[in-house]
């Protein structure tokens, strides 16, 4: 690499000076060569870079210069550290250099030069004003002003410059190596350049140092053709009529340097997050090296001359991810009085002590997600230890589940697994400090940029429903969601394959979605995240406990505890503590009990016997048909649930009328046994019969099954066709009754055993594992000649539509609940999901 010429005042380091030079304080003989960590072959360069800054407001201040040399560290100004004697030297040989003196920096460290001395010796005979009044005094006129106080010497000072300048000047050097090859780079005539610091904070200082190397002779060469330089968003014109032209959404600034052949630098944190239409220009990108042990070596020997920063540094962990280390924290570590303080600082930040108590392998999770979510931690893990390329990362998922569910505290122990960063943000979070839509997407591009400068990372987008759909209803809000829906997108395909980033998300209602932002590519599983079920109760109530109760056998609170979210349990576990500390003793097993009592009252004796036959209706005609496997069969305080996953069928006709039989079940076994039915069934958008309805719905309008083949809309909201068109309704009313009355036969076949089922279960409370086989093993199967729907309705033979995926093979169910006055009946799988994309992706 070819040594570039600086300019004669570059800064020196104390180990670099000669021995006439050796700083005050310091002792030459105690001063030990400098190792290869201290003196990369770019590092004159960063030397030439903050002496080309020195001086400049934005890149340091000027503190006091210690009062004595030799005395040790003095008192800084503002909240600066403490300068050194090596500092003092340092800054003022450059100072000496600058002035054009050669006289060393032990000579004038301490002192001030005498200004008005130098002013005499250079005045000529011409009398001065002072001398005319000194004249006119002694004439005996008498004094004509006051004496003059001594002037008092100004103190010495010394240049400090901020922890953003010391990393922008080692990081750009380290990067290009000298001047010579920073001019090759950017300014070759009609270049456009997109320059990628790895950090939002860092963006300014490292513009500004650009801006000021470029107007130093000695660092820009004649040659090199004069640079714009702007930040990637000011390059932007937003809301622009004219942005679908290629030039169209730039600004004026932008597209007068491109138009002139002007090089063009633009500077952001991440490429992948620059605006769309700074990377339709193709420009080339450059990053900065990351942050590394050697450029943090030379910035702590800046820092601290003379110290041995090298010796300090050996006692950072190898471990330490010292690419994270920001302007932030590398200011509050170099706040510190020497170089061994600063790395413990540096220490603390980079290298927190792990978390105590339970983990990732105790937080209860259902396989279905805990599985996947396994294989992008392996995958991560691998690829920091370099057994597989970033391409082969599993990409991040979309949780689904209601709230209170664990999703925000899932992303915290994957980090914590894998040994990366969280980085979370939210709409609620990026629209606090203000809710004009440009703010917003500024705020959603620093927190992508944040997890690109924490690499490797994990983005963690809460609540991503609260973005909105583009396909709703127009009202006031559409020109803002279709806005910052299209940022988000804009950001999740710009940042695709950033190396180090994996994006999560989660939504309590995946319904309200944009289709666009949970297509494939975006984000490749889907995975739900329900309440804890039977059997995953005690190990959510173990972890909510902690080390409290560690012997305590919790099935019995966990069958009270039924249909609780992990925040309820939480809660629970919350108040048992507390009636322990106002009695003054420790937790007990009935604490909890009474908590969740209190929290959770059991149902009524007669509304418990109505579920329970609900319930036991549900289980057996879904075994009867064949269309069903059912796991577990359970009361909970505000009703029940049956939890199954559905056989795996093509989806046709034969299938949908099979599920409608399934879903209304329940209203068939209250009214087959208590001779009445209730209103459990109904009520809430979410209960048997409004899921049967718009499955119905479905089959006649959205997927051709029904009398006729077209199509009138999608399964989400089809119902409400049926308000204005009296020969659709009549058309759903008759595949309501058909299924109703093929539950009741196959009930009344099994009508003993769903007696005997409704009481056990009734009992117990909960119907799971072999005594739930037991029961199921001795259901009469639905025969083949009975399937056929009674009624009108004629059977189609349409086959199922090739373009959807299987909606139905093995979905489990029954994890939520409704609000019935029945109490909460389960809540049966849906083929009409809504969730799902025309194409049957998610």
């Amino acid at each position: 690499m070819t040594a570039p010429v600086f300019r004669s005042h570059a800064l020196m380091s104390s180990a670099a000076m000669p021995a006439s030079q050796t700083p005050l304080g310091v002792n030459p003989a105690a001063t030990a060569p400098e190792t290869a960590l201290l003196t990369p072959d770019w590092r004159p360069f960063a030397e030439a870079i903050l002496a080309a800054v020195e001086g400049c407001g934005w890149a340091g201040w000027r503190v006091s210069a210690p009062a004595k040399p030799g005395a040790g560290p003095a008192a800084s100004a503002s909240d600066a550290a403490p300068a050194t004697p090596d500092q003092d030297a340092a800054h003022t040989t450059a100072q000496a250099s600058k002035s054009g003196s050669a006289e060393p920096a032990g000579a004038n460290a301490a002192t001030v030069p005498d200004a008005d001395a130098d002013a005499d010796a250079d005045a000529d005979d011409t009398l001065s004003v002072d001398d005319l009044l000194d004249q006119i005094e002694a004439a005996d006129l008498g004094p004509l002003l006051p004496p003059c106080p001594p002037t008092a010497k100004e103190p010495a000072t010394l240049w400090r410059p901020k922890a953003g300048t010391l990393l922008s000047a080692v990081r750009i050097a380290a990067t290009f190596g000298n001047a010579e090859a920073l001019a090759a780079a950017f300014g070759e005539r009609g270049a456009v350049t997109l320059l990628a610091t790895g950090s939002a904070t860092l963006d300014y200082a490292v513009k500004k140092t650009l801006e000021q190397i470029v107007a130093e002779p000695a660092l820009w060469p004649d040659v090199a053709h004069t640079l714009e330089l702007l930040y990637a968003l000011d390059a932007v014109r937003t809301g622009s009529p004219e942005r679908h032209r290629p030039l169209g959404g730039l600004t004026d600034k932008a597209g007068e340097a491109l138009e002139k052949g002007r090089a063009l630098v633009l500077v952001t944190a991440v490429a992948g997050t620059a605006p769309r239409e700074v990377r339709d220009l193709h420009p080339r990108v450059c990053v900065l090296a990351p942050l590394d042990r050697t450029m943090l070596a030379v910035l702590l020997d800046m820092a601290y001359p003379g110290q041995r920063a090298d010796s300090a540094l050996a006692a950072l962990p190898g471990s330490a991810r010292v690419s994270r280390l920001d302007p932030d924290r590398a200011t509050l570590a170099l706040r510190a009085a020497n170089p061994e303080a600063a790395v413990r600082a540096i220490t603390a930040a980079l290298c927190p002590p792990p978390t105590e108590g339970a983990g990732w392998a105790e937080f209860p999770l259902p396989k279905s997600v805990r599985d996947p979510l396994e294989a992008m931690i392996r995958d991560l893990r691998d690829w920091q230890e370099g057994q597989i390329g970033w391409r082969d990362v599993a990409r991040g998922p979309l949780l689904v589940g209601p709230p209170g569910s664990g999703k925000t505290q899932l992303a915290r122990l994957i980090g914590q697994e894998a040994g990366i960063a969280v980085v979370a943000g939210s709409v609620a979070r990026w629209s606090s400090e203000s809710s004009r839509s440009g703010d917003m997407i500024r705020a959603m591009r620093a927190a992508f940029a944040t997890a690109a400068e924490q690499a490797p990372a994990l983005l963690f987008l809460d609540e991503v429903d609260a973005f909105g759909d583009r396909a709703r209803p127009r009202d006031h809000n559409s020109a803002y969601t279709d806005y910052i829906v299209t940022a988000l997108i804009d950001l999740l395909d710009g940042f695709e394959g950033h190396e180090g980033v994996v994006v999560m998300a989660a939504t309590n209602h995946l319904s309200k979605l944009d289709k666009a932002i949970v297509r494939r590519g975006r984000f490749d599983r889907i995975l739900t995240l329900p309440h804890p079920d039977f059997t995953l109760l005690p190990k959510a109530i173990r972890w909510q406990l902690g080390a409290d109760l560690p012997d305590a056998d919790l099935s019995a609170v966990a069958q009270a505890a039924l249909g609780m979210s992990g925040a309820d349990i939480a809660a629970a576990v919350r108040s048992a503590r507390g009636a322990a500390r106002r009695d003054r003793r420790d937790l007990t097993l009935d604490d909890l009990a009474a908590a969740i009592t209190e929290a959770r009252p059991p149902l009524h004796p007669e509304l418990r016997r109505i579920v329970a036959a609900h319930e036991a209706g549900h289980a057996i005609v879904g075994v009867a048909t064949g269309r069903a496997r059912v796991s577990t069969v359970a009361l909970a305080f505000d009703g029940g649930f049956t939890a199954a996953s559905l056989a795996d069928h093509a989806e046709d006709r034969p299938l949908v009328e099979a599920h409608l039989a399934i879903n209304l079940a329940g209203r068939a076994a209250e009214q087959l046994i208590f001779g009445r039915i209730t209103t459990g069934a109904g009520g809430a958008p979410e209960s048997d019969l409004a899921k049967a309805t718009r499955l119905a719905t479905a089959l006649e309008i959205s997927w051709g099954l029904g009398e006729s083949l077209i199509w009138l809309g999608p399964v989400d909201g089809g119902e409400g066709h049926l308000r204005n068109d009296r020969s659709l309704r009549a058309r759903v009313e008759t595949h309501l009754r058909n299924a109703e009355a093929r539950a009741t036969r196959i009930l009344t076949a099994n009508r003993k055993l769903l007696a005997e089922m409704s009481a056990t279960l009734e009992a117990t409370g909960v119907l799971s594992g072999p005594a739930l086989a037991a029961l199921l093993d001795r259901v009469v199967l639905e025969a083949a000649a009975s399937r056929a729907p009674e009624g009108v309705m004629p059977e189609s033979h349409n086959p199922v539509l090739t373009a959807r995926q299987s909606v139905l093979g093995g979905k489990s169910f029954g994890q939520g609940r409704d609000t019935g006055h029945a109490g909460g009946h389960d809540q049966m799988p849906d083929i009409s999901d809504p969730d799902l994309a025309e194409d049957g992706t998610r």
